[in-house]
């Protein structure tokens, strides 16, 4: 049922989001924020009214759910086309959308598959991680439900971070401005190692008040433990990688060494070993986990090798 109804608000959410893109990436990222927020704030509106059938609204259940993520969908789409249409924003006409360009098209493709490709790498390796804590026990799945949450939310800061500096260094590259997108560059990376150390302190203090607070058995509460000790070192390596190849190398089109850095890190050291721990050795679920989360970390110094070959100042724009 909710499948049903919500599958039609991933369509939208196909939509939107490149339009978010767009005016982000020209100088209004301040109300790409407005949109997102007044979204979900308004989702979790409806989903509380519907969901409970508040202030005389029928009861729906998962229905209401699948509801409000749709209206709230249809509100941010309607939003966003509203804006695209002011002053000073890239206006999208409509007879434009079936024109294409081949020169432009291959530098899109070229930059675009290798981003694919990084994310079906990413998604279905943290799959794979839930699949084996699921296999560790239900002490284990629950901590790690709790670890997940508080690590998405302190993983905001260098998303931010990532999302702002990409579209500082990208303007500077494409308006050929090469050097002084290096210089933002560099600072940016500068910025997502103080990120990265800040999240790994706030991790660290974090710990004792989400254990204390959230009501788990023994067992499930000295995993959360563990895993939130871990995951904050976690937090160094994921706030760099983040910041500079979602960042600095993507404004740069330098898209390919995401993907190829996944398929080693993740795909041949972290998952068959996380892997080899659950279905073979039996290790421990904290050492399994550590072993999720070893990708991160591994994979720092390889990134900053790359970095420095500044394969990534480049200017992706092109004049007819």
């Amino acid at each position: 049922m909710y499948l049903r109804i919500a599958g039609f608000s991933y369509l939208l959410t196909g939509i939107t989001q490149p339009m978010m893109t767009v005016i982000k990436a020209t100088d209004h990222p301040k109300q790409t924020a407005k949109i997102s927020s007044c979204t979900v704030l308004l989702n979790i509106i409806l989903n509380a009214v519907l969901i409970f059938g508040l202030f005389g609204v029928p009861r729906m259940g998962v229905a209401g759910a699948a509801i409000a993520t749709l209206i709230s969908r249809v509100f941010e789409l309607v939003w966003v086309l509203a804006t695209l249409r002011k002053p000073g924003y890239v206006s999208l006409p409509l007879n434009k959308l079936l024109e294409r360009n081949r020169l432009l098209s291959r530098d899109f493709f070229k930059t675009m598959y290798p981003l694919v490709g990084a994310g079906l790498f990413w998604g279905v390796g943290f799959v794979s991680y839930s699949a084996f804590m699921g296999h560790m026990g239900t002490d284990a799945v629950a901590a790690n439900s709790v670890a997940s949450v508080v690590r998405d939310i302190i993983c905001c800061l260098c998303d931010g971070l990532a999302g702002g500096g990409g579209v500082l260094v990208g303007n500077e590259l494409g308006a050929g401005h090469l050097e002084t997108g290096r210089l933002y560059g560099n600072r940016t990376t500068i910025l997502a190692y103080i990120i990265g150390f800040v999240s790994t302190l706030l991790m660290l203090a974090l710990t004792p008040l989400v254990v204390s607070v959230v009501r788990l058995t023994p067992a499930a509460s000295d995993y959360l433990y563990g895993m939130m000790c871990i995951m904050a070192f976690y937090m160094i390596g994921r706030a760099v990688n983040t910041v500079v190849i979602n960042g600095i190398f993507a404004a740069g089109g330098d898209t390919l060494f995401d993907m190829y850095s996944l398929a080693v890190t993740m795909w041949g050291i972290a998952v068959p070993l996380a892997a080899l721990g659950t279905f073979v050795f039996h290790w421990p679920p904290l050492l399994v986990y550590a072993f999720t989360c070893l990708d991160e970390v591994g994979k720092i110094p390889w990134v900053m090798i790359h970095y420095r070959k500044y394969k990534w100042v480049k200017d992706l724009t092109r004049e007819f």
